[in-house]
């Protein structure tokens, strides 16, 4: 029984008759083979490129994928099936591992994903597990795999007694073709192509310098797609390599005459190659994923001999999967099947995680620069000794330096049609005003810039009113911080999400109203609303926005005044002239009724900053509220079209997180 795929990259030769010619990604559920010529109904999105800061940028993957938009299909006929033999070979993979492990989805998947470089239809929990244990790197086709099967096949050859010369062009010719059904992604054409330059480097008796390879090889890649320099995978892919290259036999000479015993020794090189491999990419997985799982030394040096045999029998299977009454099938669902139980039990294991800030750009020169010391030190310690100390010292002064001259902060996060804001004092308080419309929003979006930015703690957390766009991602951030005060206006909903709300922060819950005043360290908060009449108002016609939370936020390292309205009507106000600047956040992301313009001129921000979604269904926001920021001269902020916002304090300096003007986008 055929398992569906989620996604597919298509070739689009015609948009509504006009002619195309380019390729995006296919979201659909339908059942698709490779190569298949479909006639398609659907919406064509622009790529999702990321909008807030350490977002995964799905966006510029695909692009760096060759795709250029989204497509969303509501009706799929396929036309014709293919006629290539390389999409029939790879489709006659597919079906021979669906019949015969049928029905372990995760065996067929896990299986399909180390053969044909097919993914797309992991599960999450498989997925996490993979990552949590250290070993996301094992389910993507690599040089690891490919070295796996270059040494297999060159011992094949070498056991029926093929010529070295021969078999090393047998191996090459193999890879390459291998290449093909591993779909051509960038790690597999790194591996293969650093491969098969060695073997006819070797053939022709040509000096096989290691640098040399990996610089044509990873000029083969680029030519194909310039973009890949800009992705994670490529980048980790030839990172570790290098560092294999550069750093590995340099330290390994350190240990390697005082080792006799081979176990020993196998066990010392495994850690020192996982420790190297995770030295060269460090900075590179700080700026991608900011972390690393401790457990990854003990799991790697169990999982990779065992993916080793893993592939032995895949091939086995590939090859005779009926042979002896099926004895290669069932010792594949044996093998896989313990392969993803003992990744479940390193991920049960993984119970700390090392996390960094992503660093700056002077910070990674200096870490590489450090690398190029370290290894001068190795060789030549005898000669340069004083002056590659000095040079040490001065790099570590360096990556330790502190450039940041303003750490006080208002971000405004990008989580479409709703509200979530975070401010971050010098001092290093911490205040989330309001979550965002879903738990996407918590775990995609707040959660992995707080993790990335090393922030451990809030000190207020608060829910303006109890609508889904607010409150929806709070409850997975308050599970994370369960000792954060919640501040709310009391007023209860019968939904669900509010439920969720109130059991995850039920009981660290404080109801605020008008006339409150909250104190911290370097911050007070003033409430202006709701007061008894708007709560009245509320309870009577059931309008939430009437009884939201009305906050002016003042930080004690400046002399600026912060006014958050959530969804209420914004109302004059009484300030003192000796405030410098005004930053407004617009109410109910800009709502006309809930702007008035009178008001806001009264108010006179320097600053109008208005959270909405792009193309929303409710017209927000208003165009006189547009209008009004250009005729004042006063500065307007859309998070719809600018993306997330951070405003650096006290100067109000901003920064915009959407590139989606650098692309096309298609509507």
């Amino acid at each position: 029984m055929p398992v569906a795929r989620s996604n597919y990259q298509i070739e689009v030769y015609s948009f509504n008759s006009i002619e195309f010619n380019s390729k995006v990604c296919l979201w659909d559920s339908m059942d698709l083979r490779d190569g298949d010529i479909i006639k398609a109904q659907g919406v064509l999105y622009p790529l999702p490129f990321a909008t807030n800061p350490h977002q995964f940028d799905y966006g510029r993957f695909l692009l760096s994928q060759g795709n250029q938009a989204v497509f969303r299909a509501q009706h799929i006929e396929v036309l014709s099936k293919s006629d290539n033999w390389l999409d029939n070979l790879r489709n006659s993979i597919r079906e021979r591992i669906n019949r015969y492990l049928y029905p372990h989805t995760d065996i067929i998947e896990l299986v399909n994903a180390l053969t044909i470089g097919d993914r797309s239809k992991i599960s999450d929990n498989l997925r996490l597990n993979f990552q949590q244990g250290g070993l996301a790197h094992l389910l993507a086709i690599s040089g690891l795999h490919v070295g796996i099967i270059f040494l297999l096949i060159t011992t094949f050859f070498k056991l029926i007694r093929v010529s070295k010369h021969w078999r090393y062009f047998l191996a090459g010719c193999l890879l390459l073709f291998y290449l093909l059904i591993a779909g051509a992604n960038p790690s597999v054409w790194r591996a293969v192509i650093f491969a098969v330059v060695y073997s006819f480097a070797y053939i022709f008796q040509r000096n096989r310098d290691m640098f040399q390879i990996l610089g044509i090889a990873g000029l083969v890649v680029l030519i194909r797609h310039p973009l890949e320099l800009w992705n994670s995978g490529f980048l980790l892919s030839f990172a570790s390599v290098f560092a294999l290259i550069f750093i590995f036999p340099d330290v390994w000479k350190l240990f390697k005459n005082s080792l006799k015993n081979k176990g020993v020794k196998w066990l010392t090189a495994s850690f020192l190659t996982i420790t190297v491999i995770y030295v060269g990419t460090w900075p590179i997985l700080c700026c991608s994923y900011g972390e690393i799982y401790p457990v990854a030394w003990l799991s790697n040096l169990v999982m990779i001999p065992y993916l080793s045999i893993l592939i032995v029998s895949i091939l086995l299977f590939l090859l005779f999967p009926q042979w002896g009454g099926g004895v290669f099938t069932l010792s594949l669902k044996f093998l896989a099947g313990g392969f993803i139980n003992l990744t479940g039990f390193f991920a049960d294991l993984s119970t700390a995680v090392w996390t960094f800030t992503p660093p700056p750009y002077y910070q990674i020169f200096a870490y590489y620069l450090m690398l190029v010391f370290f290894k001068l030190w190795l060789n030549y310690r005898n000669y340069f000794r004083w002056w590659l100390i000095s040079g040490l010292l001065f790099i570590i002064t360096v990556f330790y330096a502190d450039f940041n001259s303003s750490p006080d902060y208002i971000l405004i996060f990008d989580v479409g049609q709703g509200d979530a804001c975070l401010i971050h004092t010098e001092q290093g308080s911490n205040i989330l005003i309001d979550g965002g419309p879903g738990d996407y929003v918590a775990s995609n979006i707040i959660l992995p810039y707080l993790l990335r930015e090393g922030i451990d703690h809030l000190d207020l957390i608060i829910a303006s009113h109890p609508d889904a766009d607010h409150i929806g991602g709070l409850p997975g951030i308050i599970r994370n911080f369960p000792h954060c005060p919640v501040l709310t206006n009391g007023v209860r909903r019968n939904t669900g999400i509010y439920n969720d709300f109130r059991k995850a922060g039920g009981a660290t819950e404080a109801v605020v109203k008008s006339g409150y005043k909250i104190v911290g360290k370097d911050f007070q908060i003033q409430v202006l609303a709701p007061g008894e009449s708007d709560l009245q108002i509320s309870r009577i016609t059931e309008n939430q926005n009437a009884a939201s939370l009305f906050l002016l936020v003042k930080l004690n390292s400046d002399s600026n005044i912060y006014i958050f309205p959530g969804d209420g009507r914004l109302v004059d106000l009484d300030i003192s002239p000796e405030i410098s600047q005004i930053w407004l956040h617009a109410s109910h992301h800009g709502d006309r009724l809930a702007n008035p313009v009178e008001t806001v001129l009264s108010i006179s921000p320097q600053d109008l900053v208005i959270s909405c979604g792009k193309y929303n269904s409710y017209g927000h926001p208003h165009e006189q509220l547009v209008w009004l920021t250009e005729i004042f001269n006063i500065r307007g902020w859309r998070t719809d079209v600018q993306g997330a916002l951070k405003f650096y304090l006290p100067h109000l300096n901003c920064r915009c997180y959407n590139q989606r003007y650098l692309w096309h986008e298609y509507r």
